[in-house]
C-alpha cells in the first residue's frame, strides 16, 4: 500500500491497542504489529471513516490484478 499518500489522514492514538489480537488473518496481523512498532509513525491511527474509498478500491484492484499476473507468469 502507498502509505504515503494517506498519511494526511493519520492521527495520533493516545491510547494504543497493546495487542495481541489472537483472532487477526495473518494478513491483518502484520499491519498490526506494525503499527504497534510505530513502523508508520509514532502511535499513528487511521479511522475508516477518513479513507477514500475510490482509492481503497484501486489499489485493491491494482492488487489482484498484480496477483493474477503473477500467477500467470
Amino acid at each position: 500500500m502507498l502509505w504515503w499518500r494517506i498519511d494526511h489522514l493519520w492521527q495520533r492514538e493516545d491510547k494504543p491497542a497493546a495487542g495481541p489480537l489472537e483472532r487477526l488473518i495473518a494478513a491483518k496481523d502484520v499491519v498490526f504489529n506494525g503499527l504497534l512498532a510505530d513502523r508508520w509513525g509514532e502511535r499513528v491511527r487511521l479511522e475508516q471513516e477518513r479513507i477514500d474509498w475510490r482509492y481503497a478500491w484501486e489499489l485493491r484492484q491494482a492488487g489482484a490484478a498484480n496477483q493474477a499476473a503473477t500467477r500467470g507468469a
